[in-house]
This record gives C-alpha cells, sequence and structure tokens, in this order.
C-alpha cells in the first residue's frame, strides 16, 4: 500500500495507494526528481489522482490524471489487470476523473522528471484590494493561457470571518527558482498582511498548505503569520466543501463574492465561522494536456480559460450542519443562475472539491456519461462498486 520505487532510468515512480504526496517528494526531491501531484502534502495520492488532481506543475504538464503512466486494479472479480495507454484502454481513459466507480486501484506509475528548487509561497492583502486582485488575476489567466509562462501558478483566495471579508491570499509558484513576470503583479500589489516569497523546495510549499488543523487551512495560514505565534487554538469541527467552475472574467468572480456577502449574513453568528472562495485559474494550457496519452473523462472546452471555485466553510458545531449546507446549496443556485444569465457559466464540476450532493459525473458531459457507464458495466459486470462500496460519486443518481 505504501509501495514508493523509482525507475533505474528515473522516469516513472511506482506508488501505492497508501501514499500521501508529502512522501512522494520527500523520496523524489533527493534525487532532482518529480511528478505532477498535490499542493497539500496530506492529501492522499489516489483521492487528489482518480478526481482529477490541480497541480502546480498543470501549465506545463497536465494535471495529475492526465501523467499516469498506468494503474494496477483489482476488479469486483478479483481479477487483476493494468489499465495504459496499450491496454485496456478504456478503464485508463475511465479512471482519469471516473473516481472509485471500477476497482480498487493498487498501483499508480507516474510520469517523473527533472525538478529542483522552486520559488513561490504566500501573499496576503487587506480586502480593498479585492477588485485589484480580481481584475489582476484575470490577466494572469489569460497570459498562462497564452503560454507566457508555462511554469507559473496562482491560487488566489478570499477570505471570511464573522465580520465579513478578511483577507485575500495569493499562493504563488513558480517551478523554476526564479520570479515569474506574470506573478509580479501579486507579489508587488500594495499593501500587504504578509509575504513570504522566496526560494524553497516543493515539500516546504505543501508542507505550508498542510500543517493546519482540522482543514482549516487558509484561515489558520493567515492568523498564524499575522501572530507569528501558535494559531491551533482555531477549532472548526465540521465543514462543508463544494465547486464551481466558470469563464475566466474577473466581474463574475466579484459577483459571486457579492452573493457571497448577502448569503452569509444569516452564519456569521455561528461559532467558529471561516469560509473562503479559492479560484484557481485553469488555463487553455492546462486543459489542451487532458486529451494527451488517452484523454481523460472532464469533458473540459481546450478552447478558453476557466477557473475552478474551490469553496469551503468551516464552523465548530454539528447542530449547524443543515443551516450551512441549506446556504451552501442557495449560493450555489445563485451562482449558476448569475451565470448563465450572462453566458459564463462552465458546467464543470471538479470531484475533489465538490458537495456529496453535486453532480460531478453529470457535469462531464452525456458523451462522458455514457462512456463511464460503458466501462462500468464491462468491468464491474454485477455493479459491485456502484452497488456495496460507499462513497465518491456514483455513475447513476
Amino acid at each position: 500500500m505504501n509501495r514508493l520505487i523509482v525507475s533505474r532510468d528515473e522516469t516513472l515512480t511506482a506508488v501505492g495507494p497508501g501514499v500521501r504526496w508529502q512522501d512522494v517528494y520527500a523520496k523524489l526531491e533527493p534525487m532532482g526528481l518529480s511528478v505532477v501531484g498535490g499542493r497539500a502534502g496530506s492529501v492522499g495520492v489516489s483521492g487528489l489522482t482518480l478526481g482529477g488532481g490541480n497541480s502546480y506543475f498543470a501549465p506545463r504538464y497536465g494535471i495529475a490524471c492526465d501523467n499516469v503512466v498506468s494503474y494496477e486494479v483489482v476488479l469486483s472479480t478479483g481479477r487483476i489487470v493494468v489499465a495504459s495507454a496499450q491496454q485496456h484502454t478504456d478503464l485508463f481513459k475511465a479512471l482519469r476523473g471516473g473516481g472509485n466507480n471500477f476497482g480498487i486501484v493498487t498501483q499508480f506509475i507516474l510520469r517523473t522528471f527533472k525538478q529542483g528548487n522552486i520559488w513561490g509561497g504566500f501573499v496576503v492583502h487587506p480586502p480593498n484590494t479585492t477588485t485589484e486582485n480580481l481584475q489582476r488575476l484575470e490577466a494572469f489567466n489569460t497570459a498562462s493561457g497564452n503560454g507566457l509562462d508555462r511554469d507559473a501558478t496562482n491560487n488566489q483566495v478570499h477570505m471570511y470571518d464573522a465580520n465579513g471579508r478578511s483577507g485575500v491570499l495569493n499562493i504563488l509558484v513558480n517551478t523554476r527558482p526564479a520570479d515569474s513576470e506574470i506573478l509580479l503583479p501579486f507579489s508587488n500589489l500594495k499593501p500587504q498582511i504578509s509575504n513570504d516569497l522566496r526560494i524553497t523546495n516543493l515539500s516546504e510549499i505543501v508542507e505550508e498548505g498542510s500543517n493546519t488543523p482540522k482543514r482549516c487551512t487558509v484561515r489558520w495560514m493567515m492568523l498564524k503569520k499575522r501572530s507569528r505565534g501558535d494559531a491551533t487554538k482555531l477549532t472548526c469541527d465540521s465543514n462543508a466543501w463544494a465547486s464551481f467552475s466558470f469563464a475566466n472574467n474577473a466581474t463574475i468572480l466579484a459577483h459571486v463574492l457579492d452573493l457571497a456577502d448577502e448569503a452569509f449574513k444569516p452564519l456569521k453568528p455561528i461559532q467558529g465561522f471561516n469560509a473562503i472562495f479559492s479560484f484557481q485559474a485553469i488555463s487553455r494550457e492546462v486543459i489542451q494536456h487532458m486529451s494527451s496519452n488517452g484523454g481523460n473523462v472532464l469533458g473540459i472546452d481546450p478552447n478558453r480559460n476557466i477557473f475552478w471555485l474551490n469553496y469551503g466553510i468551516s464552523y465548530s458545531n454539528a447542530a449547524d450542519d443543515e443551516l450551512v449546507y441549506s446556504t451552501t446549496r442557495t449560493l450555489f443556485e445563485q451562482v449558476e443562475n448569475y451565470t448563465r444569465s450572462t453566458g459564463q457559466h462552465v458546467p464543470f464540476i471538479y470531484m475533489n472539491y465538490a458537495l456529496p450532493t453535486q453532480k460531478v459525473i453529470e457535469s462531464y458531459g452525456q458523451e462522458n456519461v455514457d462512456f463511464l457507464r460503458a466501462v462500468s458495466r464491462k468491468y464491474d459486470p454485477k455493479q459491485v462498486f456502484q452497488r456495496l462500496v460507499p462513497g465518491g460519486f456514483k455513475l447513476w443518481p
């Protein structure tokens, strides 16, 4: 389960399903190597990769699932097969975004490449910089889509607490050990609450994204940077996560935050309330990799730059679950209605961030839904993984 073996020629890495990304990077970095993987070290290889897997290397190589060379899979019959671009090609494609619907993956073979130090870190701005940050983010996604810098990424996170908007965090990474021209608009923007940009390694960056209690990720990081002390007293015993996609348009992003301002009013009195809107630039450069090496099933239009939204909300008491979830559902209905009315809606829902009630598989488009169901019938004829395996997003509602 915890297998982690690099091939003799250092072009492939075999990874067991129990491995976390921090373990992968710790193994590869001393060898001057890396793979396309997660941005939080505590996240598991299996879940992230089977759901897609955004990465700091995505503009250059694509997302994690597009860089799997083969999967070893135990089917519901007990048969073990290897799915790759050369054999069981239908299963290979289905596993690239299809989740846990087809079998138990017991090994991932990941494409491996030379990699040294990187440049990156977290820059936190006050909320009065929101408009300028969003405008710069749209320009960044456009530049990235035009191939200006395939090593640069930015995950922009807008944070809320009981007093409203609390800050804007730019998680900037250039996978070369130098600043990037298309990241300068964020690193140079003033005023700043904190800034820890430096030349470092991938393990440090992903640890910074992981070393947080109970998924209170961004809020905890900001509190720690402000106090330079112990922020672990922040408790977030319950949380909700959801996902959405829309066009590369700063006006749309601003309106989403405006909708949240109103939607969150009933939630502010609840204990431990914090929320984030993480806008992740997914440029054409990233999407065009999705058709390589056998393709994937996500069904995203390769001709436009888009954003994936990772929405997260944390709070202390499970008694508030229904209020939080109903607020989230209502907010996302409003976001969808608005983006549809303006022609900026993108149907794709990213599995790894989705609310359990969201229709992830359906968002891949009917052609991909039909394909996934056909693969399921072929490799799991008794539908064990649909009927008897809990969790995940199933192929039939």
